[in-house]
């Protein structure tokens, strides 16, 4: 049997890649919006007044909240401070190392 980790690394390469490194940052973000989006509707807030209490547009909002890797992180920040979050931990436990300089940007992932 293949494991979660075998398989990421048959599908998309092995830790350390670019396409793994684009794979795993796509997930994180994903991870980020659904907690954005789930926290925001908690505080029964809609997507409209987010973007207005945030400065950010309706568009980014919604990118964000599907996980879209175009975004700047002060915006990720912007929006947890607004919600009163705290910086999550990620719940995928499959990065085996941080990113670094030599890791693509989330600007160059998103091109």
């Amino acid at each position: 049997m293949t494991t979660d980790e075998e398989m990421k690394d048959i599908l998309m390469g092995p830790i350390g890649t670019p396409e793994r490194d684009r794979f795993e940052i796509s997930c994180l973000m994903w991870e980020v919006g659904y907690g954005i989006k789930l926290k925001r509707k908690e505080l029964n807030m809609s997507q409209e007044e987010l973007a207005q209490k945030t400065g950010l547009t309706l568009r980014d909002i919604k990118g964000i909240e599907r996980g879209n890797v175009t975004t700047h992180i002060p915006n990720i920040h912007k929006i947890w401070h607004t919600l009163g979050m705290h910086q999550p931990e990620p719940k995928s436990q499959s990065r085996k190392r941080p990113l670094t300089k030599q890791s693509p940007s989330l600007r160059t992932i998103a091109g």
